[in-house]
C-alpha cells in the first residue's frame, strides 16, 4: 500500500508527529521497478532482448499496458515515471522467458494475461463495506470508466486518521461516503494516480492499478447487485 511514515518519537502523539513520505515526490522511485529497471531486467533474464531492440521495448509495454503505466505515487507525475510491482515484472518475464524475437512474441504478449495474487486481494477492505451499500458506486463506476476524481483529503488526513484507512478502519472524518471509501482503497493499495498529461489538468485523479483487479471490481458489482450492466 502506499502509506509510509517516518519514524515517530514515542508518546502519545507519535502519529502526529509522523510524516507521510508517500505523499512526496520523491517517494515515487523508492518502491518497485521503473521502467529503466524493467527493461534491465529484460536483457539479464531473457536472451536476444538486448536494451532498445523492439522485442525488449515490446514486453516493457505489454507490463505498462496492462498496469496502465505502472503506480503513481503522487498527483502531478508523468506516466513515464510509474513504478511498476515486482511480482507482476517477475510474471511477465517468466511468461517470455525462452521466446525467441524470431518466434510470435506479439502472439505470447497479447495472450499473457497477468497471474492473480494467490490470495485473493483485499479481502479486508470488500468484508470492511460488505455490511451495506457503500462499496458498490465506486466500483460499479472505475468497472466503466478510466478515473475518479481524488478525494480533496486524500493528501489531508492525518497520519493515525490514514492507518486506519488503510486497515480498514477509517469511518467518518467529516467525509463524505464516497470520500471515505476512495481514501480507504488508495491507501489499501488499489487506486493510483493518473499521470499528469501536458496541457491537460483535470485536478487529481485516480484509476484502478491494474487490469485483474478492474475486473475483480466489475464482477463484485454485478454479483452484489445480480444483474448486468
Amino acid at each position: 500500500m502506499p502509506l509510509v511514515v517516518t519514524e515517530g518519537a514515542a508518546g502519545s502523539s507519535v502519529f502526529n508527529m509522523m510524516e507521510d513520505v508517500s505523499l512526496v515526490p520523491w517517494f515515487n522511485g523508492a518502491v518497485g521497478f521503473n521502467r529503466d529497471d524493467v527493461a534491465d531486467a529484460i536483457v539479464k533474464c531473457c536472451a536476444g532482448y538486448a536494451m532498445g531492440t523492439a522485442g525488449n521495448t515490446a514486453i516493457l509495454d505489454a507490463l505498462a499496458q496492462r498496469w496502465g503505466g505502472g503506480y503513481l505515487f503522487y498527483e502531478h507525475l508523468p506516466a513515464e515515471d510509474g513504478m511498476f510491482s515486482p511480482a507482476m515484472v517477475a510474471d511477465i518475464l517468466n511468461v517470455v522467458q525462452g521466446v525467441q524475437a524470431a518466434d510470435n512474441l506479439a502472439g505470447v504478449l497479447a495472450d499473457w494475461v497477468a497471474s492473480p495474487p494467490p490470495v485473493e486481494p483485499n479481502r479486508a477492505i470488500i468484508n470492511y463495506f460488505a455490511c451495506g451499500d457503500g462499496l458498490i458506486p465506486l466500483p460499479k463506476h472505475l468497472a466503466h470508466r478510466p478515473s475518479t476524481a481524488a478525494p480533496p483529503v486524500l493528501a489531508s488526513l492525518m497520519v493515525v486518521h490514514q492507518i486506519e484507512a488503510a486497515t480498514c478502519a477509517l469511518i467518518d472524518y467529516g467525509m463524505k461516503e464516497e470520500d471515505t471509501v476512495a481514501s480507504t482503497l488508495y491507501y489499501e493499495g488499489m487506486l493510483t494516480h493518473v499521470a499528469a498529461v501536458v496541457g491537460e489538468d483535470e485536478g487529481p485523479r485516480l484509476r484502478v492499478v491494474n487490469e485483474h483487479l478492474k475486473r475483480a471490481f466489475a464482477a463484485y458489482v454485478t454479483l452484489c447487485l445480480d444483474t448486468d450492466y
